[in-house]
């Protein structure tokens, strides 16, 4: 965020995993970066049970990123109220 503000870019172009494109995306945004993910080319012959694995790993990811992003947002608004 801080090179992009330096440099005035307030958009980019988020390329990562086909699994991983819509949280990465998520975070630039929440960031106040407005952010387009594109995925990359993902060899669709890994075996079924990596898939699983990485869709697994993935909601996980979103359920730490989206309470770590809630609970940060609760804090400052509890700071906030209590000066």
């Amino acid at each position: 965020k801080q090179i992009m503000d330096q440099e005035g870019w307030h958009s980019a172009i988020v390329v990562t995993s086909p699994y991983h494109v819509r949280r990465a995306a998520k975070s630039f945004r929440s960031l106040g970066i407005k952010a387009f993910g594109v995925e990359a080319f993902s060899p669709t012959q890994y075996p079924l049970v990596t898939h699983f694995g990485v869709i697994v790993h993935e909601y996980i990811a979103w359920l730490n990123w989206w309470l770590k992003y809630t609970l940060q947002n609760l804090s400052r608004g509890f700071v906030n109220a209590i000066h």
